[in-house]
């Protein structure tokens, strides 16, 4: 009995051991948090999207995640600044930086890294429409089975 109770211990010390170093990595690593808005309403050319889900940061920030396509595909939206971006990597799942579920969704990057869709590395006239509750923008896509690209219009209430 003496043996398993100094075993206990041994296990004890650690476990607790285990459980300090995982905070402290929690802490340096510092994910990116987005809360769902489940209020939110997403329409790809006004047909209400499903398999679409809209999150909030602390900090303002909109993130869409639209998993019908390859694991998921973010968009990071600035309200405050008029700015949307195409996010870099998809799905942690599929190797990208994202992790997404029904309440909440992660982003292994401190602030989220993208491309502006007004940028010249993107070849389409995003047409932003910035209102309160309200957010609208043009995305290129690909049909399935097909490798031409075409445009759809997104938009966000919530």
């Amino acid at each position: 009995m003496y043996k398993l109770t100094n075993d206990r211990r041994k296990w004890g010390r650690w476990a607790l051991l285990a459980g300090m170093s995982l905070s402290m990595f929690a802490l340096l690593a510092r994910p990116y948090l987005w809360i769902r808005l489940p209020g939110a309403v997403v329409t790809f050319d006004g047909k209400t999207a499903s398999l679409a889900a809209v999150y909030r940061s602390r900090h303002g920030q909109l993130l869409l995640w639209n998993r019908a396509s390859r694991g998921g595909d973010p968009f990071i939206i600035y309200p405050s600044r008029g700015l949307v971006l195409e996010g870099n990597g998809g799905s942690i799942l599929d190797g990208g930086n994202y992790l997404a579920n029904a309440l909440f969704a992660l982003n292994r990057n401190g602030p989220p890294l993208g491309v502006s869709l007004t940028s010249p590395k993107l070849d389409i006239d995003p047409h932003l429409i910035f209102r309160p509750g309200c957010v609208e923008f043009t995305e290129e896509v690909t049909t399935a089975g097909s490798s031409h690209w075409t445009t759809r219009r997104v938009r966000i209430t919530f």
